[in-house]
């Protein structure tokens, strides 16, 4: 049933979708910058040993690879026969190209492909840096340098202290206040073109991904009510994955039973986990953290050469790689990806002889960094469900209810820990992006202590949709603020007694149609009206009629 979506997950994964005729070179191109070499892959399958002795992911992933291969294998031989039943219609000819499309073998540099992809694309949150240094920059050349800076820093806060949180009435233990200080940092000139020409970049892709079914979104909510608020005494939660809409849809519904696993739920066409499901245990969903897990870099090249760039006192090669690209028609081209010591070249500014690189704590270790997901289905206690998490890197928010009634939230993520003070001794500010110099190399990683965490809260209830998640957190970019969307959960929560089922799926509908703006300012709206004279007295009475719902 999922057979041409695996297939495209891989091309996507890969940078393959030109040789079916569904993206260009240059488009296959773009994709392959940020990713790694067959080679590469097969290093990282390979290289893996699982943290937690349960993690038998590899063995499954081969005897998941086997069973996908004999269905190829299968089908195959059926259409050379005649019988075409098999094949998925997407194969044959006529349907995407005249000719047909070949159906391969599945490989585990193809799974481990796909596996790094969603890493990065539902979990690799950040690396936002460009954004808000070409933001800063258009606020100062409208308002001048001084005004521009105050404006910056009402827009974009580093930490706000009323954004709602998940894990209430309670701060971070390791949290330590950004530094404020009268210095205005100072960026390189054409910041914002640089922006503009790596955003539309990303644009064209996500309109390509789109257009053929692939995944773009990450979003996700959740939340759960423990048993004294339920009026069935058993523990309820909502999982709410919201990864857009396509056909086929981007996961699927399995069920997992035997060798050591009873579990049913949500999962992806490439690996053998359910990502989020219920088993006789307890049940388990996720969200995307949204806390800062990658950091941009600025490297300043060699004017006379620009594969050199600045490192430590000297100009050092950056990493280079030749990639074969082929289109459909047999078109190919050879195409050079480079690599500086922080990890993939985004783009080049010729003119200031500066590139932008990307760094993230899980480059070559995402099958370490997603162990826990494969462990989930495994779990049997809140604390064999902690365990699992303890592996994940990328920024995800976990869930778990048992049916013992245990509740437990965790933030999970490794986080870079950057300096106070970088190059020229000025200090950091982590909105923006970081020299690549080696004045501003992160001086270490979080661990598993540092996750914000909540078991068994008194309230009784948690949730989330991707807001921050304790007061104070410092591993966060400038995007949470006061009024986020989670808002409208935590009231109905807060508001009722105990929980049905259906009132649930109350909760849920009436946070979709929440408009969310108007949660906000719907007052300040009315005030507004009430002390102009132009508003008709009819208008501010709906006004004050409208429950804020679309």
């Amino acid at each position: 049933d999922r057979l041409w979506q695996a297939d495209l997950y891989r091309r996507q994964a890969s940078g393959r979708l030109a040789e079916f005729g569904l993206a260009t070179i240059d488009q296959d191109y773009e994709i392959r910058k940020l990713g790694y070499s067959q080679a590469e892959l097969r290093e990282i399958f390979d290289s893996w040993s699982p943290s937690v002795p349960a993690a038998r992911l590899k063995e499954m992933s081969h005897a998941f690879l086997a069973g996908i291969n004999k269905y190829i294998r299968d089908a195959t031989k059926a259409l050379l026969k005649g019988d075409p039943s098999l094949i998925p219609v997407e194969y044959l000819p006529g349907v995407i190209q005249e000719r047909g499309l070949p159906l391969r073998p599945f490989t585990v540099e193809d799974t481990t492909a796909i596996t790094v992809m969603m890493a990065w694309q539902f979990g690799g949150t950040g690396g936002n840096e460009l954004r808000y240094a070409a933001a800063l920059q258009a606020l100062q050349d409208m308002h001048g340098e001084e005004v521009g800076w105050q404006i910056f820093n009402d827009l974009f806060p580093q930490i706000d202290p009323g954004a709602e949180v998940t894990i209430p009435a309670k701060r971070h233990p390791k949290s330590t206040p950004k530094i404020a200080t009268g210095i205005i940092p100072t960026i390189p000139d054409n910041i914002d073109g640089m922006f503009k020409k790596i955003d539309t970049t990303r644009r064209n892709l996500q309109e390509l991904f789109e257009s053929i079914g692939l995944p773009t979104k990450f979003g996700s909510n959740a939340w759960t009510v423990n048993l004294r608020k339920s009026q069935t005494r058993n523990p309820l939660q909502v999982g709410g994955p919201q990864m857009g809409h396509s056909i086929p849809q981007i996961v699927l519904e399995i069920g997992l039973h035997g060798a050591g696993i009873d579990a049913i739920g949500m999962m992806m066409p490439h690996s053998p986990s359910i990502l989020i499901g219920i088993s006789q245990h307890g049940a388990w969903t996720s969200t995307t953290g949204g806390s800062d897990v990658i950091d941009t870099y600025m490297e300043v090249l060699n004017p006379e050469n620009h594969t050199q760039y600045l490192y430590k006192g000297e100009f050092i090669d950056m990493e280079v790689r030749t990639e074969t690209i082929c289109d459909y028609e047999g078109n190919c081209e050879d195409r050079e990806i480079y690599r500086t010591i922080h990890g993939p070249v985004l783009e080049v500014d010729e003119s200031n002889h500066i590139a932008f690189s990307i760094k993230l704590p899980y480059y070559k270790n995402e099958l370490a960094a997603e162990e826990g997901w494969s462990l989930f289905q495994q779990a049997k206690n809140l604390n064999q469900f902690e365990q699992s998490v303890k592996t994940i890197q990328p920024s995800h928010n976990f869930f778990w209810i048992g049916r013992k009634g245990e509740m437990g939230y965790w933030h999970a993520g490794t986080f870079p820990i950057k300096p106070n003070y970088g190059k020229d001794g000025n200090p950091i500010d982590d909105r923006l992006p970081l020299w690549g110099t080696g004045e501003e190399e992160w001086v270490g990683l979080t661990g598993f202590e540092d996750m914000p965490r909540c078991i068994n809260p008194l309230q009784g209830f948690l949730a989330n949709w991707n807001n921050k998640p304790i007061s104070d957190w410092p591993y966060a970019e400038a995007d949470w603020g006061e009024g986020h969307r989670v808002k409208r959960i935590q009231e109905l929560l807060a508001n009722g007694g105990k929980f049905s089922f259906e009132d649930m799926n109350g909760i849920n509908m009436d946070a979709g149609y929440n408009h969310i703006p108007a949660m906000n300012f719907l007052g300040y709206l009315i005030e507004a009206a009430q002390k102009s004279p132009d508003i008709p007295m009819d208008v501010i009475e709906l006004l004050k009629a409208w429950d804020h719902h679309y």
